[in-house]
């Protein structure tokens, strides 16, 4: 059994976060899945995200 762990975002994760919303958003389309298909999430709503210290 693998373990997970779990933690809330930090800006200097950034980096790490995009390349894996992104991967998101390919799957979604190639899916037919019109979800993030217009830009957002972006890096702006993500740093958002973390200042408001949203789950």
């Amino acid at each position: 059994m693998s373990l997970i762990y779990i933690c809330k975002a930090a800006k200097n994760d950034l980096d790490q976060i995009m390349p894996i919303i992104d991967e998101a958003k390919k799957f979604l389309k190639e899916d037919g899945n019109p979800q993030w298909q217009i830009g957002y999430p972006d890096a702006d709503a993500i740093n958002a995200d973390i200042d408001q210290d949203a789950a």
